[in-house]
């Protein structure tokens, strides 16, 4: 919405035949982003960002989400929320593809308007390397409560690293829900979306209420409590196997 966010936008480039330099790019919307960037491509029948840097300084919300992400996100338990919070980050590009990108939320809150989900006071950082050999700092995401279908919880922080198309907790996670817990002690996941994807996960239950658990699905109310342990999950070569 231009009318909301105007657009203000400067560049520098240097043209060399079919080789394009971005000297300077800067963006700005009001109360939505701003942004700058240099980069380098290549036209032609086949057009190339040899490569790029951007950096968003600001990301705000409510804007982002109606303008970037609801149209996406229609058709899905995501379409209609309430929004407020801000981010910024950084991207790398080589060859057409991103090779690093750093994120840092502050203070994002969603809400759904239908009452199924919601996130309240989220932070993190992220800090990701396409390559599955590159250093990269540790990331988190922590919020201060949550819920989704029924299911409501507290205060919880979730510390990993990722790089490629792995991911892996570097510390035990407790994720609170109702007057329970579900306690993450180990989950990596590497080659995720192709047949080779491989997955380890153990985790524990702590004593979870039937008669709030009963009520969050729509159940008749059971009495007594859900507790467990599900030790060395594994996923590897299409082949489920439990300790």
């Amino acid at each position: 919405d231009l009318g909301a966010n105007p657009l203000e936008m400067q560049a520098r480039t240097r043209v060399n035949g079919t080789e394009v330099e971005i000297t300077e790019l800067f963006v700005a919307q009001k109360n939505l982003v701003a942004a700058r960037g240099t980069g380098r491509a290549v036209l032609g029948k086949s057009p190339k960002l040899t490569q790029a840097r951007i950096e968003v300084d600001a990301l705000q919300f409510p804007a982002a989400y109606t303008s970037f992400l609801q149209l996406a996100l229609a058709a899905t338990d995501f379409g209609t929320l309430q929004t407020t919070g801000s981010a910024s980050g950084s991207v790398e590009i080589a060859d057409n593809a991103i090779v690093r990108a750093e994120g840092k939320l502050e203070g994002l809150t969603l809400e759904d308007t239908n009452g199924k989900f919601s996130m309240q006071g989220m932070t993190g950082e992220l800090h990701w390397a396409a390559s599955e050999r590159a250093a990269v700092a540790a990331s988190y995401l922590a919020w201060n409560s949550g819920s989704a279908y029924g299911l409501s919880g507290g205060r919880t922080r979730i510390d990993f690293a990722t790089r490629g198309r792995g991911f892996a907790l570097t510390k035990p996670a407790r994720v609170p829900v109702l007057d329970g817990a579900i306690i993450l002690d180990a989950l990596s996941v590497a080659s995720l979306g192709s047949p080779d994807t491989e997955l380890t996960f153990d985790g524990r239950i702590e004593p979870i209420s039937m008669p709030l658990l009963s009520k969050a699905f729509g159940w008749p109310e059971l009495n007594g409590q859900l507790a467990g342990r599900i030790p060395g999950l594994t996923y590897r070569n299409r082949e489920l196997t439990v300790e």
